[in-house]
This record gives C-alpha cells, structure tokens and sequence, in this order.
C-alpha cells in the first residue's frame, strides 16, 4: 500500500487521501519533523485508526529503542538539585538516602544529556 495522491504543500509537508477512510479529497497531513513523521486526519479519524492502516501495510514500524529527552527546565533542576547537594555535604549537612539516590540519577543523566552542566557539577564536587 502507498498513500493515495499524496502532494507537497511545502518544506517537509504533504497531503494525501486518507486510507482510514473514503477520502475523496486529501484530508491527510503529513509533516516531517526531524526523525519524526507526524500526521492528522482533519475528517477526525484518530491517531490509533491511522496506525492500525499503516501498521497492516507494513508503513508503520514500532519504535525499538526510545532515548529519553529532557527539557532545558529539567536539566536546569537536576544542576541545581546536584549543586546544593554537593553544598550540604561540604557543610556537614546530613543529607538522606533518597535524595543520595536522586543526586547519583542526576548526575547519570547530566553525564549523558549534557555534557556542560555535567562539568558544573563535577567541578562544584570536587572543588575546581
């Protein structure tokens, strides 16, 4: 199965008859975006119709591994979260196994997400 009369209507934007329904004019978008194809019926077919067709003509592969992505708000926290930490233990402070726990998840994440705030942390640690 192919879409049926697909068209660019711009910069990694198509339109096409939809096959979740009797289309007789295109009411599929399709847009790229990044690694990911985002689509919308404006008849109101839903989200899971149109994967079911896609996904019964072979258009539809399950994502195998999905790495997470945090926002610059959240990675901002976890600095912070990490950078107060380290300051508790400098001043003696008695600090909990939960937050212990999420200070080492944090830090996991900061290590492999982002690279600069990392660094923070670790210099703050170990007094660069």
């Amino acid at each position: 199965m192919s879409l049926q009369s697909p068209r660019r209507v711009g910069a990694g934007r198509f339109i096409a008859r939809c096959p979740a329904h009797d289309d007789k004019s295109p009411s599929l978008s399709i847009t790229q975006a990044g690694n990911h194809v985002l689509f919308y019926c404006h008849a109101g077919c839903t989200q899971s119709e149109l994967i079911d067709i896609f996904r019964g003509n072979g258009l539809w592969q399950p994502v195998r591994s999905q790495k997470r992505y945090f926002s610059d708000d959240e990675l901002d926290f976890m600095l912070h979260f990490c950078l107060v930490w380290n300051s508790s233990i400098r001043r003696g402070k008695d600090v909990s196994e939960r937050d212990t726990e999420k200070m080492s998840s944090y830090v996991r994440v900061l290590s492999e997400f982002d690279k600069r705030r990392y660094t923070i942390v670790e210099d703050d640690a170990y007094g660069r």
